[in-house]
Formats: structure tokens, C-alpha cells, sequence
């Protein structure tokens, strides 16, 4: 049903409504533990070391598209190829789409995107990773070299393209895990969160070209914490390879 309804980010089909618009909405609205949620400050309790998120992430192919709310690139295989790793159990990537601008706040205000990588395990249990993005005028680096030749080549130019995921790991992977819910309608829970402690830099021309191609806003404002427990890893190898 949800796919039949017509929801936004302005107006009376915008965030403060998508309760309204549906009963399955209103429904997963009444989920205690929303998402997003504004990280500034926010206490935490160390994540234990032995409990790390694990990246598993190689070069596939993925199909791209645009829909009415973001841009999407789907990996063709949903098992087996890209996936995370928490508490022991595999996530697979599904999905990942951006936010203009950011949906989780780090640094007291939002950045200017927020890339959602959704994975899923056979449980179907959701796994989020949220990566944060602000652009800049400085030249390129090596992994914006590769960055760049994905969206020179085939950003929207093609309908599939190959693809690394790991391209968009910061080089130090600190980050914040919660429970909390989905950030598009309806946004059940719960939803396992990760979300780098890292506001990684983008080039101008790149952050221009996604904002050209997709909807101006797409972001859900931040949702009250509501006692729950924020956890916090900080990374001790900053060695890692993302290529």
C-alpha cells in the first residue's frame, strides 16, 4: 500500500504529515525510537572493541535510478557480494541513496549530504550506514580520483555501473551506533544505525552535479532522542583500504 501513497518533503504530504497520509504510516510513526537524530554532544557509551561493524564491500554492479525522492544504485546481487558484519551476523547491501542535506547532524548544524548504505541480513533485521558529505574547492586526492572516474563515466549516464561501495569509507572509521527507525515513509523500526564520525569532503563540481540531477531538499529533520543509549567506537587501524 505504501508504495501507492504520495508523500513529500514540503507541505501537507511532508515530514510533519506522513503519519496522516496512511494508516501503515501512522503505524510506523507510533515506533518510539525515530531516526534521524541530531549527534552533537550527544552522551555515549563506548561500543565494545571485540563488536566492531566489518566491512566486506568489493567492486559490483549496480543498477541506477532516479526516483521522485533520491537517487538510488541497487547492487544486482542483493547476496553474497558487498556486506557488513555486527555481533556476528552478515547484512547485505541493498540499496544506497543520498540526502540533500544531511539527515543526521554532527557538528551542530547539517551537512551538505548524507549517503544512506541499507543492508539487510536473512532475518530481514535493517542495518543503516550513514555517511556525511560537505564539498570543497581543494584538488582531488586518490580516492576521489576513482570518486571522479564513476561520476564522470556513469553517473546517470548509464544505467548500470560497476562500483567499489568501500569508495565512500572514510580512511578512519569512527562512528556512532543507535537504534532507530527509517528516514522515508513508513518509517518503521527498528533500525540498526551507524553513523561515521567523519564529515568526509567531496569536489564542488561533483556535489553540484547530484544536486542538479535530484530533488533540492530530501532529508527528514531530526527526531527526539528519547533516552535512548548512543554507542560510540573509535577506530585504532587507520590502514584501511577501500578500494
Amino acid at each position: 500500500m505504501s508504495n501507492q501513497v504520495i508523500w513529500g518533503y514540503e507541505g501537507e504530504i511532508g515530514p510533519d504529515f506522513w503519519d496522516t497520509l496512511c494508516e501503515e504510516f501512522h503505524e510506523a510513526a507510533q515506533f518510539p525510537q525515530q531516526s534521524p537524530i541530531d549527534l552533537t554532544n550527544v552522551p555515549t557509551v563506548e561500543l565494545d572493541y571485540q563488536e566492531p561493524l566489518v566491512f566486506s564491500y568489493v567492486s559490483q554492479i549496480f543498477n541506477q535510478r532516479v526516483t521522485q525522492h533520491a537517487f538510488h544504485l541497487v547492487p544486482q546481487e542483493l547476496t553474497g557480494k558487498s556486506f557488513v558484519t555486527f555481533k556476528g551476523q552478515a547484512y547485505y547491501l541493498q540499496d544506497i541513496h543520498v540526502h540533500f542535506p544531511s539527515e543526521h547532524i554532527l557538528e551542530i548544524t547539517s551537512s551538505e549530504a548524507e549517503w544512506h548504505f541499507v543492508h539487510k541480513n536473512e532475518q530481514g533485521q535493517l542495518l543503516v550506514l550513514g555517511l556525511l558529505f560537505n564539498s570543497t574547492d581543494q584538488q582531488f586526492y586518490l580516492k576521489n580520483e576513482k570518486m571522479r572516474d564513476y561520476i564522470e563515466t556513469h553517473f546517470l549516464q548509464t544505467d548500470t555501473c560497476e562500483i567499489n561501495p568501500g569508495l565512500f569509507l572514510p580512511k578512519k572509521q569512527d562512528y556512532y551506533h543507535y537504534v532507530g527507525s527509517l528516514t522515508t515513509p513508513p518509517t518503521q523500526g527498528p533500525v540498526y544505525w551507524f553513523v561515521m564520525d567523519a564529515v568526509q569532503e567531496i569536489h564542488q563540481s561533483f556535489m553540484d552535479l547530484f544536486k542538479s540531477k535530484l530533488p533540492v531538499k530530501n532529508h527528514r529533520p531530526v527526531q527526539p532522542l528519547n533516552d535512548r543509549k548512543v554507542w560510540y567506537y573509535e577506530d585504532k587501524d587507520e590502514e584501511h583500504t577501500n578500494s
